[in-house]
């Protein structure tokens, strides 16, 4: 069984301003699975709906947001549950020591009024038991030499780290419990190039020796490049396609997963990048039928009115696109060679 099985996950911003209810459709019926000891990326652009997703893996639901439908399935260690289901207890026992989140931002996720070593100390506490929390110095200084920081990180504030430094001390946070399974939220944003690489050298080191799996967010196609043994690409909401890393920087099948390869720059190449036209959809109001038609150059008939399903292009590769299906509920067929030339 996958560690992670994601089924036709639906999540939404519902709010009620003045009488008026909006709803954004941040996840949008999302199903994919995660095997164990996997480096998966989700890739998209700014607004589609990535960092919701991993809150929902998470089950870091506040309102406005609301899960309508769908299962979020564990299954290691012979667990298996699905979390959306586990109670404030349950979900405390899971959470930090078996699936763990590397957020987005640093400096908001750090306490600025307190050192570094109390917050250590808090995550550590809350779920040793009594006999081992004796142990948590050790093993603070242990994990912190273990990925290269000094020990004076520990009794620093977080104002007094730098970015990269703090980037790099909230991943050492996150894994000091040794984890089953990472989310990790953009975790090289606003970081020099210098830095980002001692940022991915860190994430691989922790997955190949705690032998973890990862679901990496970033629109940074580099990073995942570096990182990622499979891509998901994200779209207003939705899952478009999902291939291995060199399938998808090499032979992207989906549209909008083509105008995020070929916009992306090349040694050597001075050519203009050409990129999507258009801009994306408000997820408050997204488009009928496939949400990325309005930009598509592909774009049919049934395009505007139905909803693409996600099919096997072959046995690693997956897209939700009508120029691959040789079946659509109409019972029309649309030739593809168009894309595939």
């Amino acid at each position: 069984m996958p560690l992670l099985e994601v089924k036709e996950l639906s999540a939404y911003y519902i709010t009620h301003v003045y009488g008026v209810e909006r709803d954004v459709k941040a996840v949008d019926n999302i199903t994919f699975s995660l095997e164990e000891n996997e480096i998966m990326g989700l890739a998209g652009e700014s607004g589609c709906g990535k960092s919701t997703l991993l809150k929902v893996l998470l089950s870091m639901i506040k309102p406005p947001l609301r899960v309508l439908a769908g299962e979020v399935n564990y299954s290691y260690d012979n667990k298996h549950f699905n979390l959306l289901t586990l109670d404030k207890k349950q979900l405390r026992e899971v959470q930090w020591e078996d699936i763990s989140y590397i957020p987005q931002g640093s400096m908001s996720t750090l306490n600025p009024v307190r050192k570094i070593r109390k917050t250590f100390e808090d995550v550590i506490k809350a779920h040793k038991t009594a006999e081992e929390k004796e142990e948590y110095e050790k093993l603070m200084e242990e994990h912190i030499k273990y990925l290269g920081l000094p020990l004076e990180v520990l009794d620093s504030y977080p104002h007094q780290l730098s970015g990269g430094m703090r980037q790099r001390t909230t991943i050492a946070l996150a894994t000091i419990l040794k984890p089953k399974i990472i989310f990790a939220d953009e975790p090289t944003t606003a970081l020099d190039v210098i830095v980002q690489r001692g940022v991915i050298q860190m994430l691989k080191k922790l997955h190949k020796e705690q032998e973890n799996t990862m679901l990496i967010v970033t629109h940074d196609m580099a990073v995942h490049a570096n990182v990622a043994d499979r891509i998901a690409v994200m779209y207003a909401g939705k899952l478009v396609e999902i291939a291995k890393k060199e399938t998808l920087f090499t032979n992207p099948k989906h549209p909008y997963s083509q105008f995020l390869i070929r916009s992306l720059p090349k040694i050597g190449d001075k050519r203009q990048r050409i990129s999507a036209p258009g801009n994306p959809p408000s997820l408050a109001n997204p488009p009928s039928g496939c949400r990325f038609h309005p930009r598509c150059p592909y774009a049919k008939d049934i395009c505007r009115e139905h909803i693409p399903k996600f099919i096997n292009y072959d046995k690693s590769h997956q897209v939700a696109c009508f120029l691959y299906s040789d079946e659509i509920e109409e019972g029309e067929k649309i030739v593809s060679e168009s894309i595939r030339s």
